[in-house]
């Protein structure tokens, strides 16, 4: 859920009327009074896990980014969902652990990932954006980098820091890396973990050293200028900054996670002021993690903990009464003029019109930020009494004479005052040498002045003179002669789907304010034309101008016409009035079809169905589609690109694609072309282009579309970490299935072609002499091999990401005996990938491997081999287990081990290693460590085990082992000592990948490894999960 709370602070407001000020009342870091908060813990729209960095455009929309639900969300500035974009993965539009965001001074979108965090095997992106969220480009990956934060300078340079190569990289708008800045350390300009940046309009650069615990600040020029802070909770000091902002003064806010604050200082590091506690009250936080203050300097914190936005800072706002129009002034012999009272921007407060004073009072917050109470008073020229309400929706509600009106923010009370009949020369206002009273029922406890001389001067002149213009030409007062020279004659536009729109200039070319007088402004005669955008300046200053727009959308053929008229104070084109005109036409309308099927002008998204997706094709070779282009409209539809392809290619891979056939032109109404697109990929993997289409049609040109189409190169079969047996190996007893991967994506329908067709592996024994006489698939088994039924094969190739493998249960799920054997992965015959190429080049895959003896197995049928520990029970089965027998007793370490984030607490127990690895059988809810690796907070490489699920049919206490990403914390307690590791890499390895579960360490590292992914088919687990972690803390 959005859940917003909204405060509305009280705030004293001053008027004045008949001077020409307006008092404000000043506020100095306002940011320091909350204001509204919103989001919650969760994945919907306006939940967060985990929020981090933040930016605001000009418009005050607020981009987050939502590390652990790897998205985007934007909301305007009091909160509301306004949309969102990416998801978990390594797409274009997917992310592992979005840190920070940025715009550029196009409004694009910079985020920057830390996949460390997010288990995206380090591969870091800086990705880009449109401000709705469709990709533009993405840079990197930057390896192991841990990008944190990032910012823009002036000229789109991108700056970036590295948490773990502690160092800021700068690049150019294009990409291109121009500078590092830093290294690894404690001195000046060096950094431990560089978090949040900001850049001020000198280019100058500050930065959150994080594991410094201070402020650095470099020039432009990446020359070190300063630093502040050092690790505790008194003033100028910090516990991990993460991110810093910078208002319009120039001031620092530094977010201070650890003392759970926001700290203020000036440019130099002087402190100003702070606030927040730890807590989930307004104004409190829980590990705030980023900051971001807009143009009308709110300030919103996320909180990482806290899994929400709070603001502060709601700019107070400054009500102002003020006489606007002819204010000592200017008025034109013979007329009138208007004195005008304007209340702006006002707040909840109470006004009051009595016998010709103006009063205004409310309270002030009370703070240390806050100015002086100042209440103010004003006489009005005519004297009436006037009560007024200003309530909290921003309205002044005033009673006049016993009839109520409402005056509304940024509109107008008027108090008219006649000059007529005068001829030029100087006029005083009514009350001339009048007081202005402050503060008259004595209110205010302060000293204030209680009178003030309120005289006005009013000169009379011969007045404005207006002009009006269209394309620079003036317009005759009264025109009815349309012409395309002064933008009255709209041309033609088409009655369906056109429309066209014209603006034009009013200048005041008199010697006074030009007043227009009209409700609107402009008004026009006739439906086919509207005034779509009003002038905004009234009045129009001696030699000013102000502008209008008119749009003509005609709703029939022909010639249509209307009538402007401007009604002004200009004594002598009053109403200013003049025709305009366009004609409806009928033009063109361009369609286009693959296969059929409509393609929208612009789709970005390749379909097989439509033809825009060439699919897979081998590399270097050649395929075509054929597409349709239709012309529904009236008129012949020209295509008007260069000839004689007529059609243009870009983007990316546009050499990969040529127009073999060109379409024809011009197209008559009603009818349609066709023309070929020939697809020759130069590369394996994904290829795209763009095509453009230019041509007459009003409102679809050029008319674009995306295609793609894969090549293809050989796929082979892989012999790896995910395949078993291994090649060559020797097993200690039989097994029921064997796990080939191949390189890439192969067919996997029920087809002779595919991976999961059991016709296309063949396994079989040397027989009785010793040999494999079996030459290939196309020959299948000779007679002297002993041939070994493959009972089923499953091909997964993971959503098409990979890894590709294909799993084949054997010789009727009963154990192999004794012998030597050997499988075929057939490319003789039939295994191919998408693009037709047969395996291995046409030629089959051999895996060879020996049993040493038979056994029946523990219904897993693994071999010895697979020395991983079967860390999960069959879900849905409860069991009653026999007694742990001596041989396999555990031993107590007196060691706890603790994951906070997955809530769990165990102790450690000592499991024996035995000739086929490790028995976990009793395991229960403890965690095992497994002899012969690392004793547990030894130096070296500790492997500790749990259940994923146990043998009561429960989740065992590694259930969400797989929930972990970089940077989780893992503790080990051992008497009164803290071990804590940080989490460093999490994979899925094959159950006999040993090798990856004990590599060996110098320093302190700690294994977790548990089964994952139950296979109903073979009733035992498919993969293990390994997550580890390094010691980065004892106390």
């Amino acid at each position: 859920m959005n859940q917003k709370t909204l405060k509305t602070p009280k705030i004293v407001f001053i008027l004045s009327t008949f001077l020409l000020f307006s008092v404000f009342v000043q506020v100095v870091y306002a940011g320091t009074s909350f204001h509204l908060t919103w989001g919650s813990r969760g994945g919907g729209d306006g939940e967060f896990r985990a929020p981090r960095g933040m930016t605001v455009d000009s418009a005050g929309d607020v981009y987050v980014a939502d590390t652990d639900n790897d998205r985007i969300q934007v909301f305007d500035s009091d909160g509301n969902f306004l949309r969102k974009w990416g998801s978990e993965g390594f797409g274009n539009n997917q992310f592992f652990g979005p840190r920070d965001v940025a715009l550029d001074s196009a409004g694009n979108v910079y985020v920057v990932e830390n996949s460390l965090y997010g288990g995206g095997m380090g591969l870091d992106y800086i990705r880009i954006f449109d401000s709705n969220g469709n990709f533009l480009d993405r840079w990197g990956p930057h390896i192991d980098a841990a990008l944190t934060g990032i910012a823009l300078d002036s000229a789109d340079n991108v700056h970036v820091t590295s948490e773990l190569d502690d160092e800021i990289r700068v690049f150019d708008s294009a990409g291109s890396l121009l500078r590092t800045i830093g290294s690894p350390g404690t001195g000046n300009g060096e950094f431990d973990k560089p978090m949040g940046l900001a850049i001020d309009s000198a280019g100058n650069i500050y930065v959150a050293d994080s594991g410094n615990h201070r402020i650095q600040v470099f020039d432009s020029a990446r020359n070190f200028l300063r630093q502040w802070g050092s690790w505790g909770a008194e003033n100028r000091e910090f516990k991990f900054p993460q991110d810093i902002a910078l208002d319009s003064a120039g001031n620092v806010y530094v977010v201070d996670l650890g003392n759970h604050r926001i700290q203020i200082f000036d440019s130099n590091g002087n402190f100003l002021g702070k606030w927040g506690s730890e807590g989930s009250g307004e104004g409190q936080f829980e590990y705030p993690s980023g900051i971001a203050i807009d143009n009308s300097g709110r300030i919103y914190i996320s909180e990482r903990d806290g899994d929400r936005i709070q603001r502060f800072g709601e700019p107070i706002a400054d009500l102002s009464v003020s006489k606007t129009n002819n204010v000592a002034g200017t008025v034109a012999a013979n007329t009138s003029f208007i004195w005008t009272l304007k209340v702006s921007n006002h707040r909840a407060a109470t006004a009051f019109f009595n016998d010709g004073e103006i009063i205004l009072r409310d309270e002030l917050p009370t703070g240390p930020f806050y100015g002086t109470p100042v209440v103010s008073a004003y006489e009005i020229s005519n004297g009436e009494n006037i009560s007024c309400l200003i309530d909290g929706s921003n309205d002044l509600l005033c009673t006049a004479s016993g009839a109520e009106v409402g005056i509304h923010n940024e509109t107008f009370f008027d108090v008219h005052i006649t000059v007529s009949p005068y001829s030029a020369g100087t006029l005083v206002n009514p009350r001339s040498g009048g007081i202005c009273q402050v503060d008259p029922d004595g209110l205010i406890d302060e000293s204030i002045t209680t009178n003030n001389d309120c005289s006005d001067t009013i000169t009379v002149t011969d007045g404005p003179e207006i002009d009006v213009q269209g394309n620079g030409a003036s317009i005759l007062d009264g025109d009815s002669t349309p012409t395309t020279a002064d933008n009255t004659d709209f041309g033609n536009v088409d009655v369906d789907s056109g429309s066209v729109t014209h603006t034009f200039t009013i200048k005041n070319t008199g010697t006074e304010d030009l007043y227009l007088t009209g409700t609107p402004s402009v008004s026009i005669t006739a439906g086919d034309f509207t005034v779509s955008a009003q002038p905004v300046t009234d009045p129009v200053a001696s030699g000013g101008s102000t502008t209008f727009e008119i749009t003509f959308d005609p709703t029939a053929t022909g010639t249509r016409t209307a009538t402007i008229s401007i009604a002004n104070n200009d004594n002598d084109e009053n109403p200013y009035t003049f025709d305009i005109q366009g004609t409806g036409t009928t033009v063109p309308e361009m369609d286009l079809l693959g296969n059929s099927i409509g393609i929208a002008d612009g789709d970005n998204t390749p379909s097989i169905a439509d033809h825009t997706d060439f699919g897979y094709v081998v590399t270097g070779g050649t395929f075509s589609r054929t597409f349709t282009i239709e012309n529904n409209g009236a008129t012949d539809l020209n295509l008007t690109g260069v000839a004689p392809d007529l059609i243009t290619l870009t983007g990316a891979n546009a050499g990969d694609f040529s127009v073999s056939i060109p379409p024809a032109t011009p197209i008559l109404a009603s009818s349609g072309t066709t023309f070929t697109i020939e697809f020759t990929p130069s590369a394996g993997n994904l290829r795209e282009a763009t095509v453009e289409i230019a041509n007459d049609d009003s409102d679809e040109n050029p008319y674009t579309f995306a295609i793609q189409g894969k090549g293809a190169d050989t796929p082979v079969v892989v012999f790896g970490a995910n395949t078993f047996p291994s090649q060559n190996a020797t097993l200690a007893s039989g097994i029921t299935h064997l796990m080939l991967e191949f390189n890439m994506d192969v067919k996997g329908s029920a087809n002779t072609e595919s991976a999961n067709n059991i016709a296309n592996y063949l396994l079989f024994d040397t027989g009785n002499d010793g040999l494999f006489n079996t030459v290939d698939c196309t020959t299948g088994v000779s007679p002297n091999d002993v041939n070994v039924p493959v009972f089923s094969a499953s091909y997964d190739d993971h959503d098409e990401a990979g890894p590709y493998i294909v799993t084949l249960t054997i010789n009727n799920d009963t154990p192999l005996p004794a012998g030597e054997y050997r499988l075929l992965a057939c490319g003789t015959t039939s295994i191919e990938n998408h693009a037709n190429i047969e395996l291995n080049n046409s030629t089959d895959a051999s895996l060879d491997f020996t049993v040493q003896g038979s056994s029946s197995g523990s219904g897993s049928g693994d071999g010895s081999e697979v020395t991983l520990p079967k860390t999960g029970y069959s879900p849905g089965v409860a069991l009653t287990l026999p007694p742990q027998p001596a041989t396999a007793k555990y031993s107590d370490t007196a060691i706890q081990l603790s994951i906070p984030k997955l809530n769990l607490s165990m102790p450690i127990v000592g499991v024996p290693e035995i000739p086929t690895g490790w028995d976990v059988t009793w395991l229960g809810n403890s965690a095992g460590y497994l002899a012969g690796s690392a004793y547990p907070t030894w130096a070296g490489n500790t492997v500790l085990t749990g259940h994923v699920w146990d043998p009561f049919n429960n989740p065992g206490p590694f259930a969400q082992l797989k929930t972990l990403k970089y940077g989780d914390r893992i503790i080990l307690l051992f008497g009164e000592q803290t071990y804590t590791y940080e989490v460093r890499d999490t994979r899925i390895i094959s159950p006999n990948n040993v090798d990856a579960v004990l590599q060996h360490e110098e320093y302190d590292w700690v294994t977790l490894v548990t089964c994952e992914s139950y296979n109903t088919l073979w009733g035992s687990y498919d993969y293990r999960r390994m997550v580890r972690a390094v010691l980065v803390d004892v106390r």
